[in-house]
């Protein structure tokens, strides 16, 4: 595997330079374990990762460089990623924060999402519960 390092932000990411891939892993291997790991998605620079602590990520979010939080580490927020692409017409957030509160009594939801022709993508984020390991989260899964 071969890795290009990029200046960006006052901050050293890592770039995939091949088609191995693995530049996720690297800085997720090589990581604090006080540090984010994070993600920028750009159209000039395209995917590259980066670890740093949580004040620099806070800064890093008052520009928009298309930053995405790696959930690498445990405890996490319960979090959900909901793709609909079928029967539009209804947007099925409603339904959707019902099951939640199901499986979840109380939860306090952080919702973010997007609306499309084709699709109705929600980000939700349960504030009040969270998952300790992987084995947790594979439990997640199930709910639907």
């Amino acid at each position: 595997m071969s890795f290009k390092l990029i200046k960006y932000k006052k901050l050293e990411w890592v770039k995939n330079a091949s088609k191995e891939c693995g530049a996720q892993t690297k800085v997720i291997e090589e990581s604090h374990s006080e540090d984010m790991v994070v993600k920028s998605w750009t159209k000039k620079h395209g995917q590259m990762w980066v670890s740093c602590k949580p004040e620099k990520c806070m800064q890093l979010l008052e520009s928009d460089v298309g930053l995405y939080e790696v959930l690498c580490k445990f405890p996490q927020k319960v979090y959900f990623d909901v793709d609909k692409t079928t029967n539009l017409e209804c947007d099925g957030l409603e339904e959707i924060k019902a099951t939640i509160e199901l499986w979840f009594p109380g939860a306090v939801m952080a919702i973010s999402g997007s609306k499309t022709e084709s699709k109705h993508s929600y980000h939700i984020v349960l504030a009040n519960y969270k998952i300790d390991n992987e084995e947790q989260r594979e439990i997640l899964k199930w709910i639907e």
